[in-house]
């Protein structure tokens, strides 16, 4: 399919459950069109067709369905104004600066390895940290450690912003050694 029946087609699946499988069959084709032009359109697809909120029920995830319809679309008639190996070109230049970024870290710090269980400097275990419980931590130190001042509370509010997000609520839970062996693996 070429990018204008994708949006198309995508009008007519705003209809769709947003479970259906003809809903899936599309978010594939629409994967298989982006993919030529470059890894970083393929992650603003994804970006734009993932779900940013837990649904509050089925009326809601049907809303969100059709918002990411919506999304989708704008992607698909913004990438008919442009040139595939341009936009090509554009990706792999993104990439190349993200590796001279990390190479440039890990010249400056080695590369880093997951062995085992975390702990910290008195050697106590970090198995059970979660993540709302490290940005707590670091809200508490940010308010004892960082001078006042206009900055200081910009830091505080944006840091308490995302604690009381409910979409940071799913990953709160998360301990501390699964998103690192998930960040080193």
């Amino acid at each position: 399919m070429n990018l204008q029946e994708l949006i198309d087609k995508g009008e007519e699946i705003k209809n769709e459950r947003y479970d259906s499988p003809v809903v899936g069959m599309w978010k594939n084709d629409v994967e298989a069109s982006v993919t030529t032009y470059g890894d970083s359109v393929v992650k603003i697809y994804k970006s734009a067709v993932r779900f940013g909120a837990i649904a509050r029920g089925p009326g809601h995830a049907q809303q969100m369905h059709i918002e990411r319809i919506q999304k989708v679309q704008q992607l698909l008639e913004e990438l008919m104004k442009r040139n595939p190996s341009e936009t090509q070109a554009q990706s792999r230049l993104i990439n190349q600066k993200k590796e001279e970024a990390k190479a440039s870290l890990e010249s400056k710090f080695g590369t880093a390895t997951f062995n085992g269980p975390v702990t910290f400097g008195d050697n106590s275990p970090a198995n059970n940290i979660q993540v709302g419980e490290l940005m707590l931590a670091i809200i508490s130190e940010a308010e004892k450690k960082l001078p006042d001042g206009p900055e200081k509370e910009e830091i505080l509010e944006k840091l308490k912003t995302i604690v009381a997000n409910p979409t940071f609520a799913a990953l709160a839970g998360a301990s501390l050694p699964e998103i690192i062996k998930r960040l080193l693996g």
